[in-house]
């Protein structure tokens, strides 16, 4: 027979690491502990099943070109750093060539455009260690927008207004499910169960003595009005908020759903000036890679397989007349 007691003495063995944890803990979880861990439990799969939608979305929208020879200099890395952290830098190292890095702004001094004239390079995976100290002519800055504003806040900002509704959109559902409670005389009560098997059952007809009261048969409905496909409007209206915010085509609203072609055009052209901008600043880097390193790199929209070139992952939007 099971015993918790035996595996928590267990604990102190070094070759069963396993019981090292005290799970006695919940197994005396109250019956209202266990429904809260329950319900943080699903809204924490809820929201990391959004965000990683999502964040795969955003980070797969870009597609980068680097030198062969310069294999540090990392597409996946650097879009993850621009969606984390809002920006990052290409350094050369006098030891490693070109890097993509994360850095720390060391200079009290600004050029006349605002960039530092000196930088830190920080390996983010060695507990922040200083890679180096580079000037201005040894990095060039790689913004994610104009205001260097991560991607990840976005996204984790929407995710958690969505969970939101969708966490009120189960509630109303699983609230559909409450029992109808009936009143009646003890007399007449186990005909009323009777009744009540049968209506469950989906009895065609259900025939009634007619020495059996329905006057004297009260009805309690628990159950609450179902908005659920109202909360799930809200859902749909936020989820194409974020795919705006990142550039991604988000009409899967037309004249059928009420949307005037005036409304869809102008969500395009939101869709549009977004993609640019995000774009914009990568072709930046490029120029600026050419510049200073003599390295041709490129960066375009992202695209699927099967599709031609000219219809980025994003779907590049399309004007109605």
């Amino acid at each position: 027979m099971y015993n918790p007691e035996i595996m928590v003495n267990n604990s102190n063995k070094k070759d069963n690491a396993v019981f090292d944890y005290d799970f006695t803990r919940f197994l005396n979880f109250s019956h209202n502990q266990s429904e809260s861990f329950e319900n943080l439990t699903d809204s924490a799969i809820l929201f990391w099943r959004e965000w990683s939608n999502w964040a795969n979305i955003a980070l797969s929208k870009f597609k980068w070109s680097f030198p062969a020879e310069n294999e540090q200099l990392n597409a996946e890395f650097l879009e993850k750093l621009l969606f984390y952290k809002g920006r990052c830098a290409i350094i050369r190292d006098k030891n490693n060539g070109l890097m993509v890095v994360d850095y720390l702004n060391t200079s009290v001094k600004y050029n006349m455009f605002g960039v530092p004239t000196r930088i830190q390079a920080v390996d983010i995976y060695d507990n922040g260690r200083i890679i180096g100290e580079y000037g201005a002519d040894d990095f060039v800055l790689v913004r994610n927008n104009k205001t260097m504003y991560p991607t990840n806040l976005t996204i984790w900002s929407y995710c958690n207004e969505i969970v939101q509704c969708l966490i009120s959109q189960n509630v109303n559902v699983s609230g559909q499910k409450n029992p109808i409670v009936i009143q009646t005389s003890d007399r007449e009560k186990l005909s009323s169960q009777n009744f009540a098997i049968q209506y469950d059952m989906g009895y065609p007809f259900i025939f009634v003595s007619k020495d059996y009261n329905l006057n004297d048969i009260t009805k309690l409905e628990l159950s609450p009005k179902f908005i659920a496909n109202d909360i799930n409007d809200i859902v749909q209206i936020k989820r194409n908020d974020l795919a705006t915010a990142l550039g991604v085509n988000n009409n899967n609203v037309n004249k059928e759903s009420g949307v005037s072609d005036y409304e869809v055009s102008a969500n395009n052209q939101l869709v549009q000036i977004e993609s640019n901008l995000l774009l914009s600043m990568r072709k930046l880097a490029c120029d600026e890679c050419l510049d200073k390193f003599g390295i041709e790199c490129s960066v375009d929209f992202n695209t699927m397989k099967g599709v031609s070139e000219n219809e980025p992952i994003h779907n590049e939007p399309q004007f109605t007349d």
